[in-house]
């Protein structure tokens, strides 16, 4: 889909500056994971990853050591593409309130924050005198779903039972090949 389409974009770019050795293209392909880091904050688990490949790699110049201006650079190109997809939703919380733009700005920020990483207790409906209307009040993580995980824990498991079976036993091979 378009969000894969946007990480390969980025991945590109990088490719494409290491052939070309030009830092347009480091700086393109860092802009373009944090607009996709703006799409969707799933793929924040590859941030450790760019980031360091981008100081390794970008930031380490051979022959000079650490470079600062490209870091900055860097830095620069995170917050401007950070800053123009939230310019709207601060834009307009700014425009609506009557308190100070500060502060409307970090409770705008804040509610961002927590509906991103969901950790703490969910809302719930309650009845008129404040009892949850359902057992669906509960502690909750990135995973609303419980199921998810354990089904994804079960695939896990079932593939590396599959491996070590493939593995060990030799007629396994033969016949799942």
């Amino acid at each position: 889909g378009l969000l894969f389409g946007v990480l390969l974009v980025s991945i590109g770019c990088f490719r494409r500056s290491r052939a070309l050795e030009s830092t347009a293209w480091t700086i393109l392909g860092a802009a373009s994971f944090a607009a996709l880091l703006m799409l969707k904050h799933l793929f924040l688990s590859l941030a450790p990853l760019y980031f360091v490949y981008l100081l390794c790699g970008f930031c380490r110049v051979s022959g000079r050591g650490f470079s600062l201006p490209r870091f900055l650079a860097l830095g620069a190109t995170v917050v401007v593409v950070s800053a123009l997809a939230l310019a709207p939703i601060l834009v307009d919380a700014v425009h609506r309130s009557s308190s100070p733009p500060s502060t409307t700005v970090l409770e705008q920020l804040a509610q961002i924050a927590s509906r991103l990483f969901p950790f703490g207790p969910q809302e719930c409906n309650t009845d008129a005198s404040g009892h949850p209307t359902s057992n669906a009040c509960h502690e909750r993580g990135l995973l609303h779903a419980y199921w998810a995980a354990n089904l994804w824990a079960l695939y896990v498991f079932a593939d590396r039972a599959v491996a070590f079976i493939i593995r060990r036993v030799p007629t396994a091979a033969v016949l799942l090949e």
